[in-house]
């Protein structure tokens, strides 16, 4: 992770100065740290080392829904070095793959700027996102209904009901893994986050 804070202190001073020309988003200083806080690093590495145990097959195409700003896309390109899996990472916000490229620019993944309700999900063997509670829970219901069998998820939500953009809770990650509906459920467990717990859910 050091070279990654590096190019973040870089890029949070490149900000600042754009700003004193009237052309950079303060916003964007606070939201780059927010995305290397030790809960994210955390709950992403928790993803990327039981989602490897889980899918132990080295070729694949990987999908990242709501990838922000690349760090779960760098935990997975860690324990998936290998060109024969392909890593894509997607976010309806311009600036995150901006962003992405500036924090990991020689990572070997692609980062599009897209809405996942406009995006082809077909050709994915796995689909994953953090932001499960971001997104309307219908959803991940019509995902998980509709992907082919063969294709993998692993999906992280919360219990962090007062955040405003927090649209999409879960009480427990029993109450989680009963609304998706898998067929099959490899990995289920929650983490705490201080006030908060993060929960995951692998399976088909």
């Amino acid at each position: 992770m050091q070279q990654p804070l590096s190019n973040a202190l870089s890029l949070i001073e490149n900000i600042y100065d754009d700003s004193m020309y009237g052309v950079g988003d303060m916003f964007r200083i606070k939201d780059v740290i927010h995305s290397l806080s030790s809960n994210q690093v955390r709950s992403k590495e928790w993803l990327a080392y039981e989602f490897k145990k889980q899918y132990f097959y080295p070729s694949g195409k990987i999908l990242i829904i709501g990838g922000w700003y690349g760090l779960l896309a760098y935990m997975l390109r860690q324990k998936f070095p290998g060109k024969e899996m392909n890593i894509v990472s997607i976010d309806k916000d311009p600036m995150c793959e901006t962003i992405a490229w500036k924090l990991f620019p020689d990572m070997d993944a692609q980062f599009i700027t897209t809405d996942v309700f406009d995006f082809d999900l077909s050709e994915y063997s796995a689909i994953i996102s953090t932001s499960v509670e971001h997104i309307e829970k219908q959803f991940w219901i019509d995902l998980v209904k509709n992907k082919d069998p063969n294709t993998w998820v692993c999906l992280q939500t919360n219990n962090f009901f007062d955040h405003p953009t927090h649209i999409n809770c879960s009480k427990s990650a029993a109450e989680f893994t009963e609304y998706l509906g898998l067929e099959w459920v490899a990995y289920e467990n929650a983490i705490d986050n201080y006030d908060f717990q993060r929960f995951m859910v692998i399976g088909k």
